[in-house]
C-alpha cells in the first residue's frame, strides 16, 4: 500500500467519522490485517464462504473486533462505514448482524468494556446509589441492558449525556450478585 494511501486512510477517518488520530491510525491498522488474514485464507481454502454483501460485511467486522483486541471499543457506526464505504443506517445494520451472528464475541468484548466503568458511592445513607461513568455510549447501553436482562430494573436509571447509570447500591440481580459483580466491576 502506498504510505500516503495510509496516511489518506487516517485522514478520512478524522474528518468524517470523527476519530481522533490515535484511534484512527489504531482502525487502519486493524483494518489492513483483516484483509491480509482474508487474503491468506482465501489461498489457503479456510475462509468462510459468503454469498452476499452483507455476510462479508458481518465477517470482516468479526476480524475487525478481533484485531482491535479486547480492550478497544467496538467501531461505531461513522468509523464502521467509513472502513466499509457504506452509509451509517447500512453500518448500524452490520454491527446488529455481527451482534446476532457472533452473539458470544458480543458478548465477551462488551463485558471487558463494561468492567472498566468507574464505580462512585451516590445518593445519601438512605438512599445509597452507585454511580457508574463509562467512556463509550454503547458500553453504557450495553451495561443498562445487562443490568434489566438481570433483573436489576428499580431505581436504574441512565444519563446518556453524562456517560452514567446510577442504581441503588442494594440492588441485586437474580442471581443474588450486586450491581458492580454483575457488570464485572472490581470495587474496594
Amino acid at each position: 500500500m502506498p504510505p500516503d494511501d495510509e496516511q489518506k486512510a487516517v485522514k478520512a477517518l478524522i474528518d468524517f467519522a470523527g476519530c481522533d488520530k490515535t484511534r484512527a491510525a489504531e482502525l487502519v491498522t486493524a483494518w489492513k490485517k483483516v484483509f491480509a488474514i482474508e487474503a491468506l485464507s482465501v489461498v489457503a481454502g479456510t475462509e468462510r464462504v459468503t454469498t452476499t454483501v452483507t455476510d462479508l460485511r458481518v465477517e470482516r467486522l468479526r476480524r475487525l473486533v478481533d484485531e482491535l483486541g479486547g480492550s478497544a471499543a467496538l467501531p461505531n457506526p461513522y468509523e464502521l462505514g467509513m472502513l466499509l464505504r457504506i452509509t451509517v443506517p447500512q453500518a448500524r445494520t452490520a454491527l446488529r448482524n455481527w451482534q446476532a451472528r457472533y452473539p458470544d464475541q458480543y458478548e465477551h468484548h462488551m463485558q471487558r468494556l463494561t468492567a472498566a466503568g468507574k464505580p462512585t458511592v451516590g445518593g445519601g445513607e438512605r438512599d445509597a446509589t452507585w454511580v457508574i461513568e463509562f467512556e463509550d455510549p454503547e458500553v453504557l447501553d450495553y451495561a443498562v441492558d445487562r443490568l434489566r436482562r438481570r433483573g436489576v430494573q428499580k431505581g436504574l436509571t441512565s444519563d446518556s449525556s453524562a456517560l452514567q447509570v446510577t442504581v441503588p447500591k442494594d440492588a441485586t440481580a437474580t442471581d443474588g450478585r450486586g450491581v458492580l459483580e454483575t457488570l464485572g466491576i472490581e470495587h474496594s
